[in-house]
C-alpha cells in the first residue's frame, strides 16, 4: 500500500439513524477507504454477519428492534474476535462497562468522534496480530507432525531427552532394544 493510499475498511453498522451512520462514515474517509453497510434490525444484522465478511461492527446502543447487547451475542456467535465498538450518544457509563465487559472492544460517543479512528486502528492491529499467530501455530502444528511422522518411520533409533534426562520422544527402534 503506497504512502497516500488508504487502507480498506469494510463496515457493519448497526445503527437506525441514517444521518448518524453518514456523519461517522464521513469521519471515518478521513483515514480509510470505507465500504459499509447499514441495518438496524437483528434479522438483517444476523443475515449481514453471514453473508460478507466486514473488518468492524460499529454499533448504536439503542435502536428500535434490539439493543448493542443483543447485537453483542450475535456478532459474537459468528466471530468472537471482529471488534465490536460501540458508537452512541445515549450510553451511560455503567452500560459501556458492562458491554466491554461482554467482548465490546470500546465505546466512543458520537459527539466525540476524534477516538474513533485511533480505536479502529488499535483493533485492526489487535486483529492482524491475532491472525499472524494463529498462522504461526498452524506451521508450529504441521511442523511438529513432520517431526514426528519423520521419527516414528525412521528405522534408526532415535529418542530425545529434557535437561532433567527425561525421555520426551523415542521411536519403536530405539524402544526395541529394550
Amino acid at each position: 500500500m503506497g504512502a497516500n493510499e488508504k487502507h480498506r475498511l469494510r463496515i457493519l453498522a448497526v445503527e437506525d439513524n441514517p444521518d448518524d451512520a453518514e456523519r461517522v462514515v464521513l469521519h471515518l474517509r478521513r483515514a480509510f477507504s470505507v465500504e459499509y453497510k447499514r441495518v438496524e434490525k437483528a434479522s438483517d444484522f444476523r443475515e449481514a454477519m453471514t453473508e460478507d465478511v466486514w473488518d468492524v461492527i460499529l454499533c448504536d446502543y439503542n435502536l428500535p428492534d434490539f439493543n448493542a447487547f443483543k447485537a453483542l451475542e450475535i456478532a459474537q456467535s459468528h466471530d468472537e474476535n471482529l471488534p465490536f465498538i460501540v458508537v452512541s450518544g445515549t450510553i451511560g457509563e455503567s452500560e459501556a462497562i458492562a458491554l466491554m465487559d461482554g467482548g465490546a472492544r470500546d465505546f466512543v460517543r458520537k459527539d466525540n468522534l476524534s477516538r474513533l479512528i485511533p480505536c479502529i486502528r488499535r483493533e485492526l492491529r489487535a486483529r492482524d496480530i491475532w491472525f499472524r499467530h494463529l498462522e504461526a501455530g498452524k506451521k508450529l502444528a504441521t511442523s511438529e507432525r513432520r517431526f514426528r511422522a519423520f521419527i516414528e518411520h525412521t528405522p534408526t533409533p532415535i529418542h530425545l531427552k529434557d535437561i532433567s534426562g527425561r525421555y520426551m520422544i523415542a521411536n519403536r527402534p530405539f524402544l526395541s532394544r529394550f
